[in-house]
């Protein structure tokens, strides 16, 4: 999970906060936004890219205006006792599967959760379908339709978190 951390000061964070809302952002609107001239902030944002910090510039693509899809949280039980083969098994298969757009191993009485991209309530069930068939693992799955997303990772999220922290550690 956690492991070594960083050294990244309140700059740092600001220019990481700035970049996740807009990243296309001038130099200079940055430098203003940030409290630093353009070439030291240039350098900062240079040394987040080379330590893999700052891994990509990504698009908030609005995925219902170009096509129709129902997303359904999912919780996942591998049946049986636990053996790492057969998690293995099951991480490696739901990567080879496009729909499944996001799964997380977590802590607690389920073993998985998922979020499944679907076109209709068919397309879910023949995905659900070939996931329950394949070799290698026996599970049993809970669905959630969402009827409406409240909060997504695309807006503020986690780097909010990470700036007010270092700002209460500032003050």
């Amino acid at each position: 999970m956690m492991g070594f951390l960083p050294k990244l000061d309140f700059l740092d964070i600001k220019i990481l906060r700035a970049l996740s809302r807009n990243a296309r952002m001038t130099k200079a609107r940055m430098s203003e936004e940030v409290g630093l001239s353009a070439t030291p902030c240039h350098e900062r944002i240079k040394k987040l890219e080379k330590s893999k910090i700052i891994r990509g510039y990504h698009v908030d693509i609005d995925y219902q205006k170009l096509a129709r899809y129902e997303i359904y949280i999912v919780e996942v039980y591998i049946k049986k006792e636990y053996s790492l083969n057969k998690h293995h098994i099951f991480q490696r298969t739901i990567q080879s599967i496009p729909d499944i757009i996001q799964c997380h191993f977590v802590l607690g009485r389920v073993d998985y959760l998922m979020m499944v991209a679907a076109r209709s309530i068919d397309h879910y069930r023949s995905i659900m379908e070939d996931l329950v068939s394949r070799d290698g693992f026996e599970m049993d799955y809970v669905s959630y339709p969402v009827s409406s997303t409240i909060k997504s990772p695309q807006g503020a999220g986690i780097i909010d978190l990470i700036h007010r922290d270092y700002h209460e550690i500032d003050s």
